[in-house]
């Protein structure tokens, strides 16, 4: 249940909102988790020259591999804020945090087990 928060410049379109959305859902489907992916998409104040964004993900500890999907998720954002946003070199942090289980309640029952959600990184480079 990967909950992404994505803070970017104040003044983007709804429509470059909704791009990012899908692109990083798409990228945290490939890396992290296929399903129960909520994404809020949120404007910052920043100078505004400042084209900066930052990322938060939060997800359930236990993955394995968690440094490559880590870096492929970063390499996946990074490649959508540039043809979206295009901020200037070094203005995107990702931040990810892995929890335990009983951190996240959801109505509705139980989560899946990862091992039914969680993407394997073959072929991905």
């Amino acid at each position: 249940m990967p909950i992404i928060r994505a803070d970017i410049p104040t003044g983007q379109s709804d429509e470059a909102k909704a791009v990012l959305r899908n692109r990083i859902r798409d990228a945290v489907a490939r890396t992290w988790a296929t399903e129960h992916i909520y994404i809020a998409i949120g404007e910052m104040f920043t100078d505004p020259d400042d084209v900066q964004a930052i990322v938060t993900v939060d997800l359930r500890e236990g993955r394995g591999h968690e440094k490559k999907r880590s870096e492929l998720l970063h390499r996946m954002i990074r490649d959508s804020l540039n043809d979206v946003l295009n901020p200037r070199p070094h203005s995107f942090v990702l931040l990810i945090r892995q929890l335990p289980a009983e951190a996240f309640a959801t109505e509705g029952g139980e989560l899946p087990p990862l091992s039914a959600i969680t993407p394997d990184l073959t072929g991905i480079e």
